[in-house]
């Protein structure tokens, strides 16, 4: 192969565009930034809060659905190849209904026979789990009521 020339891989291949490199920039920082002050919060004396956990969550979620429609668009692809069709969506929904309530059934069915087979679930969620106040009410979490659970006061009684 003569110095001057270039393969066809090298020929093809062209530098990024800036708004290319700017929304990989954008969507590297959605999956990092939440994760990382999350980490100052633990390592606080008071610790981490309900709202605290929940808004890096959803904001660490939707880094990763903008990671994934960052490769669709990046690639020229388009989200029927994810499966995400317009034309059986209502059969869609109306599976995931109707689903719900048999795994819900089988998974409380499955968490009693481990119980019964000495595997005990955990007595309650965690303090830092349990949505307080006004701005834990308007996200998408609710306090669970766990059978035998004990206090959340973090007495660990």
């Amino acid at each position: 192969m003569a110095t001057g020339s270039l393969s066809t891989e090298e020929a093809m291949w062209t530098p990024p565009r800036r708004k290319e490199q700017l929304l990989e920039l954008l969507v590297f920082c959605l999956l990092i930034v939440p994760s990382l002050v999350l980490s100052l919060f633990m390592t606080t004396p008071p610790g981490i809060s309900f709202p605290q956990l929940a808004i890096a969550s959803i904001a660490r979620d939707i880094g990763l659905v903008c990671l994934i429609a960052f490769f669709l668009w990046r690639n020229g692809e388009s989200v029927h190849h994810l499966g995400w069709q317009r034309h059986h969506a209502l059969r869609e929904v109306a599976m995931g209904v109707l689903l719900f309530v048999p795994l819900t059934f089988t998974a409380q069915w499955v968490e009693q026979l481990f119980m019964s087979l000495g595997l005990h679930a955990p007595h309650g969620p965690e303090p830092f789990l349990t949505p307080r106040g006004p701005l834990s009410s308007w996200l998408p979490f609710r306090k669970r009521r766990y059978s035998g659970a004990t206090s959340c006061s973090g007495s660990g009684n």
